[in-house]
């Protein structure tokens, strides 16, 4: 084997190792959806219970707002999300934005958010209310990390299920409840809590779950479960994030 050969070699076995690690990363997150869905459905009432998968991350510079709406509606060109025309300027920055809906109601969402510095800021979300069947919103994610793969982002997805109690009770009788469904069937434990008199937050460490990231600069959390109730209708609203809520509770 002559040394061209062997240089080739190597360098289609570093590729395939690439692929493979980033496929593992992919699997990782849609096997955290399937794992909290199921779980969602105990707590969770089907009426009004949506998932939301988002990513958040830094993305290419701008130098004036031509550049940034070019930018802008390139990324929704190579997202397949129809380009918009309007850039929102406001004080503290610039906000591009465009969204499409599919066949099976899922919505996905593109902001491009641009600042004085000219640093930016780009969030990917797809939406669906119909988690009965999750196989769509997997098909999307899958979709959505091959297409921000392509265009050198490294997705780190962002986990949501949210919709009203299966029971009404008080704060701290579904601060029961949640117990058994998350320190019990995904091996979690608590990393820190958020209490007032409208609601709770309590953060976990699951080693079930695969992404996780700090709190604070302590100890490490991959699970935030919040429960509000609203101060009008009084009626309680449950939130479950991995590896943390990024949405109002």
């Amino acid at each position: 084997m002559n040394r061209m050969t062997k240089y080739s070699l190597l360098i289609l076995l570093a590729i395939g190792t690439a692929v493979s690690l980033w496929t593992i990363h992919a699997d990782a997150a849609n096997q955290d959806l399937k794992r909290l869905l199921p779980l969602s459905k105990q707590i969770i009432a089907s009426s009004d219970r949506k998932v939301i998968i988002k990513h958040t991350g830094s993305y290419q510079s701008f130098t004036n707002k031509e550049s940034f709406a070019q930018i802008g509606r390139k990324v929704s060109t190579q997202l397949n999300i129809p380009v918009s025309s309007e850039i929102i300027e406001e004080r503290d920055h610039l906000l591009y934005q465009a969204k499409t809906t599919d066949l099976e109601g899922i919505e996905t969402t593109l902001l491009f958010i641009g600042f004085p510095n000219g640093s930016t800021e780009l969030i990917i979300s797809a939406e669906t209310s119909r988690p009965q069947d999750t196989v769509p919103i997997l098909i999307v994610q899958k979709q959505l990390t091959e297409k921000l793969t392509a265009i050198g982002i490294k997705p780190n997805w962002n986990i949501m299920i949210q919709g009203s109690a299966v029971i009404s009770s008080s704060i701290k009788e579904q601060e029961a409840s949640l117990e058994p469904s998350f320190a019990k069937q995904l091996q979690a434990q608590e990393v820190n809590r958020y209490e007032d008199a409208g609601s709770l937050s309590i953060s976990y460490y699951s080693p079930q779950i695969s992404h996780s990231t700090a709190e604070g600069d302590k100890e490490k959390m991959n699970l935030q479960v919040a429960v509000h109730r609203n101060s009008i209708t009084q009626q309680q609203r449950i939130t479950i994030g991995s590896p943390a809520i990024s949405i109002e509770y």
